[in-house]
């Protein structure tokens, strides 16, 4: 997610494009650091694209891994998962 530029305005579809975003991350203020803006911008356009029937849920995926290097067993170190909006 690019930066915001200062004085910038949102669009509807950047709006949701950017909370969707801002869901999927799971922070709030460190999400909103991230990208340039204070917190209260994502929460007044979650309720914005509420109020104007805008707002479509977060699409969960699958996505297929493939997983390389020697196979995982119990005794394996955690499996660390990088995702465009952060590590899960």
């Amino acid at each position: 997610m690019a930066k915001r530029v200062k004085g910038e305005r949102w669009t509807t579809e950047h709006a949701q494009r950017v909370v969707d975003a801002w869901e999927r991350s799971g922070s709030g203020a460190a999400f909103a650091r991230s990208i340039g803006v204070v917190a209260q911008r994502l929460f007044w356009w979650r309720r914005r694209l509420e109020r104007l029937g805008a707002r479509r849920a977060a699409k969960a995926a699958l996505v297929p891994v493939v997983v390389r290097g020697t196979p995982v067993s119990l005794s394996s170190p955690p499996v660390v998962v990088a995702m465009p909006w952060g590590v899960a």
